[in-house]
């Protein structure tokens, strides 16, 4: 496949496919996956996914030759850094292929699969997992501001995710022809 760049050079570009598609299960809020964070989300899916290649055609992919994960994950804090690299780990993808987390707030799955497609079409890798992972039952709280004194008995504690800097909800129609 050939592309043209704006500078009019033709690009000899990979095909890429996609192995294996698979979703966690939607949850309500404080129900059944309550408990579970976004990295143990993430690793479950990962290993559906890995069954159903097996079960396919695509035998011969392991985990030892995935070249690099993107995860898409919003509400990262209290859940460690780099929330794509732990679940790359748990899921036994070697500690030498890297990893990263999109923060695009909605569309960061769709971006994560994005920039997988785009690394594998230029050659830059052969095989990518990508995928997002969330858990609003496991968001954080936080006061209002940086301040040791604010945390006091009359402290204002916030769930984050309801607050006026989580608008995608708002915007989601406006930003989907603006997710590239």
């Amino acid at each position: 496949m050939e592309a043209m760049s704006s500078n009019g050079i033709v690009h000899n570009l990979e095909h890429v496919h996609i192995l294996s598609a698979v979703r966690t299960p939607i949850g309500a809020y404080q129900k059944s996956l309550a408990n579970l964070s976004p990295v143990c989300l993430g690793k479950e899916m990962i290993f559906q996914s890995h069954c159903k290649c097996l079960s396919a055609y695509f035998l011969g992919i392991l985990p030892s030759d995935v070249d690099e994960t993107i995860f898409g994950c919003v509400l990262t804090a209290c859940h460690g850094q780099n929330v794509a690299r732990q679940i790359s780990i748990n899921a036994g993808i070697p500690v030498t292929s890297p990893s990263v987390t999109v923060n695009k707030v909605c569309s960061s799955s769709m971006k994560a699969i994005i920039m997988a497609a785009q690394a594998v079409q230029t050659g830059y890798r052969s095989v990518v997992l990508a995928g997002g992972t969330e858990s609003m039952s496991n968001a954080f709280f936080g006061v209002p501001r940086a301040d040791v004194n604010a945390i006091n008995a009359n402290c204002f504690v916030v769930l984050l995710f309801q607050t006026r800097s989580f608008l995608c909800v708002f915007f989601a129609a406006v930003q989907c022809k603006n997710i590239y």
